[in-house]
């Protein structure tokens, strides 16, 4: 299927799907205007993606950790024959998952701090850890061993996440603003402190290097990515934003390394 008509189905089957309202594990509505927008903002990262494991073999199996919504994934698989899974967590299955369940990918309910659930050794040629990593609640390096354990002999993992160290959080750190989330006032209710925060941790390009390195994995390509600085596609995004992103644009394309997206592809060593 053309690509383009394959993401207004996707579009046109949020309409579908998210007509009613329901709230994920950090109680925020998900409705279909949260998706859209979440579709919109997500675009261009998506692209990337599906451009990087497209030049892959088709043979491969694929499994995306964090799925979340599989905008990326629902094309891999329709548009380019992939065998994509994902994984999520049980409580947000029911208000994210509907979306990539409903092209037919198979959802694995599990997470990485239940060693083994995710899927057997070895079998898998290819992970997606793409903006999950900054929001363990456990040691980032215990997920990826897990990872690795489930890659084969010389599988890959293509790894985003947030650059802690990009244009925006120089400039609101310059200002005296905290790039950290704060602590909620209340706890009670809460298993711990951090329950309630969107990112636990965010990482530079050297420390999530030598992270991937020391579990194991060789790094193919490591990149300062301008996708999430782009400005973002559709009508529904605030003109605000998209304002902001073009003023700060120039600087990082001249300086990478002040890009918001940091993209690693490793392979198993």
């Amino acid at each position: 299927m053309n690509i383009k008509d394959l993401e207004n189905k996707i579009l046109s089957r949020i309409g579908q799907l998210y007509s009613s309202s329901s709230e994920d594990y950090r109680e925020r509505v998900i409705d279909k205007d949260h998706v859209t927008k979440y579709f919109y903002t997500s675009y261009h990262r998506t692209k990337e993606i599906v451009k990087l494991i497209s030049r892959f073999s088709k043979d491969d199996r694929i499994l995306d950790i964090g799925i979340g919504y599989g905008f990326y994934d629902i094309i891999l698989k329709e548009a380019f024959g992939f065998d994509v899974s994902g994984t999520e967590v049980e409580e947000n299955i029911a208000s994210y998952c509907k979306l990539p369940q409903s092209f037919g990918i198979n959802i694995i309910r599990g997470e990485l701090s239940d060693t083994g659930v995710l899927a057997e050794p070895e079998s898998y040629d290819l992970a997606v850890f793409s903006e999950v990593i900054e929001h363990l609640r456990i040691s980032p390096m215990k997920a990826l061993l897990e990872i690795k354990n489930i890659l084969k002999p010389g599988g890959r993992l293509i790894l985003t996440t947030p650059n802690i160290a990009g244009l925006t959080n120089i400039l609101k750190l310059s200002t005296g603003r905290n790039i950290i989330e704060q602590f909620p006032d209340d706890d009670s209710g809460l298993d711990h402190v951090t329950d309630k925060l969107v990112h636990i941790r965010e990482y530079t390009m050297d420390e999530l290097k030598n992270l991937v390195k020391r579990a194991g994995f060789t790094v193919e390509s490591a990149k300062f990515s301008i996708s999430n600085d782009k400005i973002p596609a559709g009508s529904d995004v605030d003109l605000s934003k998209k304002i902001l992103r073009s003023l700060l644009l120039p600087p990082r394309f001249i300086l990478p390394g002040l890009r918001s997206l940091l993209v690693i592809v490793c392979r198993k060593a």
